[in-house]
């Protein structure tokens, strides 16, 4: 039976393909949990509709990543924070605490999981940071600073 996979599902395909199951997988399993429906030529059109909108909006959302990763990359990303004399810092910089900031300083939205690191940041000093979404990538710098204490 020829099916339209509305998940990705594991050893059988990916979302919106075509597949051809064994009619009980597809009667008792893929259709009564909403993973798939019957394919149809209308439901086919249909899909290849949807498809070619989903490439537009997708290469639509590259080209917004791609500017705000190049306006991030000429801009001065700086964050202040407690650190002891020796220049370390109390709490790590995370992926969260830079797309944080990217949005307050900058208005610009970077998704987290995007922010490439290995580890967290537990120094003061400037720091290269790898943004990348699979298809554009770039770097930017972060400059760290040790928080000036204001009880003094």
């Amino acid at each position: 039976m020829k099916v339209i996979l509305l998940t990705n599902i594991p050893k059988t395909g990916k979302k919106y393909e075509v597949k051809d199951v064994a009619d009980g997988h597809a009667i008792n399993f893929l259709i009564p949990r909403k993973m798939a429906e019957i394919a149809t030529p209308a439901k086919i059109t249909q899909l290849e509709s949807k498809k070619a909108r989903g490439e537009k909006e997708q290469a639509l959302q590259a080209e917004l990543f791609k500017k705000d990763i190049e306006s991030l990359a000429h801009a001065n990303i700086t964050l202040s924070l407690p650190a002891n004399e020796k220049g370390h810092l109390f709490k790590g910089v995370h992926q969260d605490d830079i797309s944080d900031v990217c949005k307050k300083e900058h208005n610009i939205t970077i998704d987290p999981k995007y922010i490439l690191m290995e580890e967290p940041i537990k120094e003061i000093g400037t720091k290269k940071i790898v943004i990348s979404n699979g298809e554009v990538k770039d770097t930017i710098n972060i400059e760290i600073l040790a928080q000036q204490n204001k009880d003094l």
